[in-house]
């Protein structure tokens, strides 16, 4: 809901983990930008880190190590507690994966893609976590990269030979273009031709894919120059 209705998910989580609505958040943008910015920090490794069953130690950690959040005992309960009494369903995502995989040693992707798990069914306790976590993570990670990797595939066949997608980096696409072709019209045939994904190749369909994908372009002379 928060992406269909082209909220931000962090000012989303913040204003959730702060007890206030999301309108109230977003107006420290502008009366105080500077609790506005660490705001959505704070939100950061809740979105990132609850949704794959973090324990608490390894939250704070997480926290601190990724994001330079420094967060206590009290903190990360706060935040757990706001996480899963906002996503009601999340509890039942981690214990329904962590049943597949426990029960067939794997998991798949929204494409059917199989990630082996088999230290899932093993009895060594912290190989079996590790893996029930990977087993939560994949389905959601493993899903979105199935989605890079198609769509830059067909974004390959439509743009010009000149210009280069080089490696992908998360959910994103690192490319070349020549200066002889003007940004608008990649920025264009991307806007046009990168969701179209192929759904009836995996037998799904629109209805089932619930978030309308959307994409963020940008340019610079170098890595350090992209926001």
């Amino acid at each position: 809901k928060v992406f269909q209705e082209g909220k931000d998910i962090h000012a989303t989580t913040s204003a959730n983990i702060r007890g206030v609505t999301y309108e109230e958040f977003v107006k420290l943008k502008e009366t105080d930008p500077t609790i506005y910015k660490q705001g959505r920090s704070d939100a950061k490794p809740a979105n990132f880190g609850m949704v794959y069953r973090i324990s608490p130690k390894g939250y704070i950690a997480f926290a601190k190590n990724q994001y330079g959040v420094t967060l206590t005992a009290k903190d990360e309960q706060v935040h757990r507690d706001a996480i899963f009494k906002k996503y009601k369903g999340l509890l039942g995502w981690h214990k329904h994966y962590e049943a597949i995989a426990r029960t067939l040693g794997y998991v798949r992707t929204e494409f059917g893609r199989k990630k082996h798990l088999p230290d899932a069914m093993c009895e060594n306790d912290w190989k079996r976590e590790q893996a029930i976590t990977l087993a939560i993570n994949n389905p959601i990670q493993g899903t979105s990269m199935d989605i890079c990797i198609i769509a830059t595939y067909k974004t390959i066949q439509v743009m010009p030979r000149s210009v280069r997608l080089w490696n992908t980096i998360h959910d994103s696409i690192l490319g070349y273009r020549p200066i002889h072709i003007p940004e608008e019209y990649i920025s264009k045939l991307i806007d046009d031709d990168f969701l179209k994904l192929p759904l009836e190749l995996f037998d799904l369909t629109d209805e089932e894919m619930l978030i309308k994908i959307g994409t963020d372009y940008e340019e610079g002379n170098s890595w350090g120059s992209l926001k």
